[in-house]
């Protein structure tokens, strides 16, 4: 993309989210770089993640996201070569995909989910890259269990498995996802195979064979997805270990507030109501400036668990979600 395409991209995105809001978050804009487009788009997504990551608003993040895709749809046409325009196919695949999951995990925005989704999985497919539609597929099975459809989770993930061409991170990312859908419909034995199966993945994946679309999943994330799966099949204690061993390493603070709230209601149903609302506690600055959907009904879960037991940590934890109005007064 030339100079002057890039410049009205940057024009774009100010008018998006305003020059204050993204120096505020330490983002530098889609650069002006010699290094070629594709490589210049995708380091403006990879600042975008960042930035979702940080906890920045879920509603700007996703207009971002939207936005560069748009830009990105449009230099497609203009490309000067069959490899650029596979590149800029996969950029604008991944920052649809990124977009479909702030639209429905952040934004309650299932019919957006859904659209932008799609258009992902057209742009992988048209740049013939299989391994990125297993990515798409498996965010098409997250998709489907955040609206409490485990069947369409469990076959949506199948058929991701066979787009994955056995990379071993990305088929941890499959597994994690059929994981939970299998916990969800009470099938112990299957979600915690498949848990078993993500974490051996993880474990032989190397940084040569990791796409670069799946920064941030590592054994760590598989850790807090067990959980997860933990806690849905009725097993806290084994979920809350799970969850310790996500949270020892540096996770980003949006991913930080799912992982203490989900420890959180382990805790309090182990009978530990007071470690459980002094995890919370950090987390929680990060969980109101996101304004996700997701991490205030996970905290929301917490604090019922939490809040029978009426101690001063639990009622101090009640007077923090209140000031960060994450529940009601």
């Amino acid at each position: 993309m030339n100079r002057v395409d890039r410049r009205r991209f940057l024009a774009g995105a100010v008018a998006v989210v305003g020059v204050s809001a993204l120096e505020r978050s330490g983002v530098r804009m889609w650069p002006e770089a010699e290094d070629g487009s594709i490589s210049a788009a995708r380091a403006w997504t990879a600042s975008i993640r960042t930035m979702y990551w940080r906890g920045e608003p879920a509603g700007m993040v996703h207009n971002l996201l939207v936005h560069h895709a748009a830009e990105l749809d449009a230099a497609v046409g203009d490309a000067p070569s069959s490899a650029v325009m596979a590149g800029l196919l996969r950029a604008e695949a991944e920052a649809l995909a990124v977009a479909g999951t702030v639209a429905y995990f952040d934004m309650g925005r299932y019919g957006a989910a859904h659209r932008e989704l799609k258009n992902a999985m057209r742009c992988a497919r048209h740049s013939d890259d299989m391994r990125m539609c297993g990515w798409i597929f498996a965010k098409q099975s997250h998709l489907a269990w955040c609206q409490h459809n485990k069947d369409d989770a469990i076959l949506t993930a199948n058929a991701a498995l066979e787009y994955t061409q056995a990379n071993p991170l990305a088929s941890a990312d499959v597994f994690t996802r059929r994981a939970v859908a299998h916990a969800m419909d009470g099938n112990e034995a299957a979600a915690l195979r498949d848990i078993d199966n993500a974490a051996e993945a993880a474990s032989d994946a190397t940084p040569a064979d990791t796409p670069d679309w799946l920064i941030g999943f590592d054994s760590a994330r598989v850790a807090g997805l067990a959980g997860l799966v933990r806690l849905t099949l009725g097993q806290p204690q084994e979920a809350v270990t799970e969850l310790r061993r996500a949270l020892t390493v540096d996770v980003a603070g949006n991913h930080a507030a799912v992982l203490s709230a989900d420890l959180a209601t382990g805790l309090g149903r182990i009978g530990e109501p007071d470690e459980g609302a002094r995890t919370l506690f950090p987390v929680l600055p990060v969980a109101a400036t996101s304004h996700s959907v997701e991490r205030r009904a996970r905290l929301q879960t917490a604090w019922r668990t939490l809040q029978p037991a009426n101690t001063p940590a639990t009622r101090a934890l009640r007077d923090q979600l209140r000031t960060y109005r994450l529940i009601a007064a």
